[in-house]
């Protein structure tokens, strides 16, 4: 089965309907389902034979359906032997019909859990086309503790159903689960032995759309740059980590823009990246950071950046060398370097802000009071930023 198997323990979650009889009798039409090493199962839904293909892996099963879903063919999850014993039970969940109540669907949960490895729920949903909330708030009370990988099963169900369901166990991946594996019974071969996709792609589109994610609200480009370059993925990772410790990766840079960064996944990827490697000095690279921040609403970093630039161009003004640490204000002759008042106001205010910020502390300096109003103010605080940098702007000239 590939990675799954290797990876630690697996809860499937699978969709049933509702089983075509073979003949008059009480037996259900049953599908062979080819998996990619070669292996077949026999079964009515899809969800069974992956169980079985799971084998000692498979945690736990999450059986998705509705009261007209044929549950009594979940005996198919058990050996032969074991299903001959439960025959009556079956037959009167089956003539149960669409009257199969929770309380049933429990006893049968119970049923199959006393014979099986693994936990087993059963989960009944309305057939009505608005049920999607209903699937999302049922699936979350079982999905605790969070799956270690989840086995999917998109085979069955109404079309719709599957989807919601993926997409509320995709944001499990932030909470612990490190796999979703997605499986679908090509019931539409016409071979008698239907053949079983794994489809990767799915899973590496959830991989792509959370590394974008990544790199939009924190600026780290190694997930993203190894996603859709594995290949070069120790070059991304290489290069995210030198800007993250403040150093200028040119040799990697210009190999990353050398890639063909062209669609539109690594467009915003190549415009940040360039956008970074034109500043030619540090303190324009650290406000480019800085407005990066501000933007993702991230204001304590962008404080701390903003703070070293203009810092930085200060001290270049001036002449001296560069120094850190609250005493190198100090030694800043602002009436010198600054020719406006209103701009010294702004980087004196912003002093202020800075270690009050830094420190957690109550600003008890000079311009206390503006800086309280700064930080009680969100929309205040952005504005001030934003003219911090224009300030600093000028200083550039």
């Amino acid at each position: 089965m590939g990675g799954l198997r290797s990876s630690g323990e697996v809860t499937l979650i699978s969709f049933i309907g509702k089983a075509r009889k073979e003949g008059e009798g009480r037996r259900y039409q049953k599908t062979p389902y080819r998996f990619e090493d070669g292996r077949v199962y026999e079964a009515t839904f899809f969800g069974s034979a992956l169980a079985k293909y799971l084998g000692q892996a498979l945690k736990r099963a999450v059986f998705v359906g509705t009261k007209g879903s044929t549950w009594s063919e979940l005996v198919e999850l058990l050996p032969e032997e074991a299903q001959e014993d439960l025959l009556e039970f079956m037959e009167r969940i089956d003539s149960l019909g669409e009257n199969v109540s929770e309380e049933n669907l429990k006893e049968f949960q119970h049923v199959l859990e006393e014979k099986l490895s693994y936990g087993v729920d059963l989960i009944c949903v309305s057939s009505s086309p608005d049920n999607a909330y209903e699937i999302k708030e049922k699936l979350f009370s079982v999905l605790d503790p969070v799956p270690e990988n989840i086995a999917f099963d998109i085979t069955h169900a109404y079309r719709y159903m599957p989807f919601v369901a993926l997409l509320t166990v995709i944001p499990l991946k932030h909470l612990g689960t490190k796999s979703i594996t997605i499986y679908y019974g090509f019931l539409e071969m016409k071979e008698k032995e239907k053949p079983v996709l794994r489809l990767d792609i799915l899973s590496e589109l959830i991989n792509l759309n959370e590394a974008l994610s990544v790199f939009h609200n924190t600026g780290n480009f190694a997930e993203l740059g190894s996603t859709l370059f594995p290949e070069h993925a120790e070059l991304f990772r290489d290069a995210n980590f030198k800007i993250e410790i403040n150093q200028r990766p040119r040799k990697e840079i210009d190999q990353i823009l050398g890639l063909d960064l062209s669609g539109v996944y690594a467009r915003s990827l190549k415009e940040e990246i360039e956008r970074l490697s034109s500043e030619k000095y540090l303190e324009d690279r650290l406000v480019r950071r800085a407005e990066f921040f501000i933007e993702r609403k991230q204001y304590l970093k962008a404080i701390i950046l903003l703070s070293e630039a203009v810092l930085i161009k200060l001290y270049s003004l001036s002449g001296k060398t560069h120094k850190t640490g609250y005493k190198s204000w100090e030694e800043i002759d602002l009436n010198s370097l600054v020719p406006e008042q209103e701009d010294r106001d702004i980087i004196n205010i912003f002093r202020v802000l800075r270690n009050t910020v830094v420190h957690s502390s109550e600003p008890t300096r000079k311009h206390a009071g503006e800086v309280k109003s700064l930080i009680s103010n969100e929309d205040k605080l952005r504005s001030f930023l934003i003219e911090v940098i224009s300030v600093y702007n000028k200083l550039k000239r």
